[in-house]
């Protein structure tokens, strides 16, 4: 299954007589969003306060990072399916 960067983190999931439907509302972070967060917790978390002068570096970055997340688990997706 691929990863769609803007798909919630956490759709709403409706269970109809044993039938889940996803309903993708746009309420909540996306995927992107999200891995683009967790990678800037990580890069802040990593370094001293006094080593980040410009918070756009670290902003264009995580984006950067995240965007390369989805293309790999994207990538892998296909490696997957076509080994099976």
């Amino acid at each position: 299954m691929k990863t769609n960067p803007n798909e919630p983190i956490n759709p709403t999931i409706w269970d109809d007589r044993n039938k889940p439907e996803i309903i993708r509302d746009n309420d909540g972070l996306t995927k992107r969003e999200y891995f683009a967060a967790m990678t800037m917790q990580g890069y802040l978390a990593s370094v001293s306060s006094d080593v980040i002068e410009k918070p756009e570096y670290a902003a264009f970055h995580a984006v950067k990072y995240a965007d390369a997340l989805i293309n790999e688990l994207n990538k892998n997706d296909e490696n997957t399916k076509a080994k099976l």
